[in-house]
């Protein structure tokens, strides 16, 4: 993911020997190799359902036959994704179903929910920082584990579904047009954030600056929903990555540009629930912010989908 330097850092999945901590420093490191002794916590997804696991948590299956609701899936011609995705509405019911009095003791802002779940309704952008303090309140229950949960909700569903509605519309768009270049200032891919994730000014200065391996151990690796195991990120992005030779009949133009967001979604759960409090409102508040750029622009999208891609071109540079 991310170092202390916003430097970009990749964690190799199930590699107790290797890990991207390793650079910033020995008791991170010690902590990690702790961690990745840990047993999976599922306290609602029977045992049976998981993987055998020998170091780090690595959900290797698709649960969709477990659950009954559909995954998201773009038209065929995108190509299928090839692990299930609940749909928003879906996934925030799951979300907020798991228990508030017990393990993991659920706990999560609803007007957050509703910026997310409902974002048309909004004109502007809310205040991220100031929603996610509500996870460092010492009146909050376990509110460093609900923002772990939180990030990894961000990266594994919410963007995702995102991504795929931007992505969709974009089909429709290049289908109609096919003169247009690839340079849509709509796609999601286009986003330039004016902040680094390390520049992140999280306005809370008494959250620790450090990593501390003894308090961090507590975080187990864990579902985030109550009835579905927590989708694994390469799933998707191996979907976003396809060459485009593989898919034949789809717009030249919709190849996937790669770029430091890919990384940013394939954060591993062990890497998330070993960050500090700052790094994870940092990456938490870059999700949110990427997520609600990406909105507008399907806005956008629908808006030209209306009126037959007419004006459309002036979205490009």
């Amino acid at each position: 993911m991310f170092d202390e330097k916003g430097t970009i850092i990749r964690l190799r999945p199930r590699d107790p020997q290797s890990s991207c901590f390793d650079h910033l420093g020995a008791p991170i490191a010690s902590g990690m190799n702790r961690l990745a002794h840990l047993q999976v916590r599922a306290p609602f997804v029977d045992p049976g359902l998981l993987a055998s696991s020998s170091g780090y948590s690595y959900f290797e299956f698709d649960a969709s036959e477990h659950f009954t609701t559909p995954g998201i899936q773009p038209p065929p011609i995108l190509g299928k994704i090839d692990q299930k995705i609940l749909p928003l509405d879906v996934a925030v019911a799951e979300y907020n179903s798991v228990p508030v009095g017990n393990e993991p003791w659920r706990r999560c802002p609803t007007p957050l929910m509703d910026f997310i779940l409902h974002p048309e309704k909004h004109s502007n952008e809310p205040d991220w920082t100031e929603i996610l303090m509500y996870f460092t309140d010492p009146k909050t229950s376990h509110g460093l584990h609900n923002l772990q949960d939180f990030l990894i909700f961000l990266l594994r569903i919410v963007l995702p579904n995102a991504i795929v509605e931007n992505r969709v519309l974009l089909l429709g768009m290049y289908t109609n047009r096919s003169s247009l270049p690839a340079t849509c200032r709509l796609r999601y891919d286009h986003w330039v954030p004016t902040v680094g994730i390390a520049d992140i000014n999280t306005k809370y200065n008494r959250v620790p600056q450090k990593f501390n391996p003894e308090t961090q151990i507590k975080a187990h690796a864990r579902p985030i929903f109550r009835s579905v195991l927590t989708p694994i990120p390469e799933a998707f992005i191996h979907w976003l990555r396809r060459p485009i030779h593989l898919l034949p009949a789809l717009p030249p133009q919709m190849q996937h540009r790669p770029s430091f967001q890919d990384e940013f979604l394939l954060t591993s759960e062990v890497e998330i629930r070993c960050l500090s409090w700052r790094r994870l409102l940092q990456g938490s508040i870059y999700a949110l912010r990427w997520f609600w750029w990406i909105t507008r622009q399907t806005k956008k999208l629908k808006a030209y989908k209306q009126r037959e891609w007419n004006g459309v071109e002036r979205e490009f540079k």
